[in-house]
C-alpha cells in the first residue's frame, strides 16, 4: 500500500544548477506570444501563476523540462504521467518525442487542479501545451509515457489513454520494443496491493505460467508505473508451465520470491504493475484503479 501521489510523481531528479543557461528574455519581447499574460492569473503556493507561459531552455528527459517561467529558471515536471529513465527502455524515444512536441520553445504551463502544486524536489507538476497541443496527453497516448494514479482532472482520462496505448501496442508497450518479444504464456494474475494483515507483509504480485515448459525468468523485471519499485529476477529464477509464483514485498518468505523491499510496493489508489524482458520490452501490464 502507498499514498504518496508526490513521492510517486517525482521520479528520478535532475536538479537545475547554475550551470542552466539563462535566456534573457524581457516581457516586451514576449508580449506577442502572451508570455507576460500569466501575471495576472491566480498564483500557485509557491507564486508562480496558475496559468502562465514558460520558455524552453532544455528537455531533460522524457517527462521534465528546463523552463524560464517568470523570469526564473525552473524544472517542470510533467504531471500524471512517467516517462522511462535514460538506462530503461524507450528512455531515448521519449526525450526526442517531447523535445519535438516543444519544438516552439514558448509553452502554456497550467496548474493541475487537485494535485500537489510542486513535488520534493523542488519541480513545478504542470500540464504543459505547445501549439494548441495537450503535450502531457499526447506523450501517453503515443506510448511514450504511463499513466501515474494521482488526484489530477486529466487522470481517468490519462488511464484510458494508456489501455489504449497498450491494446495497440504503440511506443513502449509494442512487445518487441527493446528485444525479441517475451514469452506471452507469462502472465501478472493478480496485485494485492491492500492486504489485511500489515502492509509491507501482506503484499504481493502473481505471475503465472499458462503454457507449458519451462521459461527462465533470470533478468527480467516487474516494476510499478513510477519505475521508482522495481524487482529483478535472480539467476535460476525458472517457471514451469501451469504453474505460478508470488513475489512478496517483504523480506522474509517461506514461499515464492522477496522483493525485500523498504516499504510498500503498490500505490493503493490505482497503479500499472508492468513485467518486462531483461532489455526492457514489455511482456504484460496488470493495471488496477484501486481505492478512491
Amino acid at each position: 500500500m502507498r499514498r504518496d501521489y508526490q513521492c510517486r510523481e517525482a521520479g528520478f531528479s535532475a536538479t537545475l544548477t547554475n550551470a542552466y543557461t539563462r535566456i534573457a528574455l524581457s516581457c516586451a519581447a514576449l508580449l506577442a506570444t502572451g508570455a507576460c499574460a500569466g501575471s495576472e492569473q491566480a498564483e500557485t503556493t509557491n507564486g508562480i501563476s496558475s496559468h502562465t507561459t514558460g520558455v524552453v531552455i532544455r528537455v531533460i528527459d522524457g517527462d521534465s523540462v528546463a523552463m524560464e517561467v517568470e523570469g526564473t529558471v525552473h524544472e517542470v515536471r510533467l504531471v500524471g504521467l512517467n516517462a522511462p529513465e535514460f538506462d530503461e527502455c524507450f528512455g531515448s524515444d521519449a526525450r526526442h518525442a517531447l523535445k519535438a512536441l516543444l519544438a516552439t520553445n514558448v509553452v502554456t504551463l497550467e496548474q493541475a487542479i487537485g494535485h500537489t502544486d510542486i513535488d520534493r524536489f523542488g519541480r513545478l507538476l504542470r500540464y504543459v501545451y505547445a501549439d494548441g497541443e495537450f503535450i502531457n496527453k499526447s506523450l501517453i497516448t503515443a506510448g511514450y509515457a504511463t499513466a501515474l494514479d494521482s488526484p489530477h482532472t486529466h487522470n481517468d482520462n490519462f488511464a484510458a489513454l494508456e489501455d489504449t496505448a497498450y491494446a495497440e501496442q504503440r511506443g513502449m508497450w509494442a512487445v518487441d520494443a527493446c528485444s525479441a518479444p517475451g514469452s506471452t504464456d507469462i502472465a501478472i494474475a493478480e496485485v494485492q496491493y491492500n492486504p489485511i494483515r500489515d502492509e509491507l507483509d501482506g503484499e504481493y504480485i502473481e505471475l503465472e505460467h499458462r503454457g507449458k515448459g519451462s521459461i527462465d525468468l533470470s533478468g527480467w523485471i516487474i516494476r510499478d508505473a513510477s519505475s521508482v519499485n522495481r524487482f529483478v529476477f535472480p539467476n535460476g529464477s525458472v517457471l514451469r508451465g501451469g504453474t505460478s509464483i508470488k513475489i512478496w514485498s517483504k523480506c522474509d518468505t517461506d514461499s515464492g520470491l522477496a522483493w525485500c523491499a523498504d516499504g510498500p510496493v503498490w500505490n493503493n489508489n490505482g497503479d500499472s504493475a508492468i513485467l518486462q524482458t531483461p532489455q526492457g520490452s514489455v511482456v504484460d501490464r496488470f493495471r488496477y484503479s484501486g481505492i478512491k
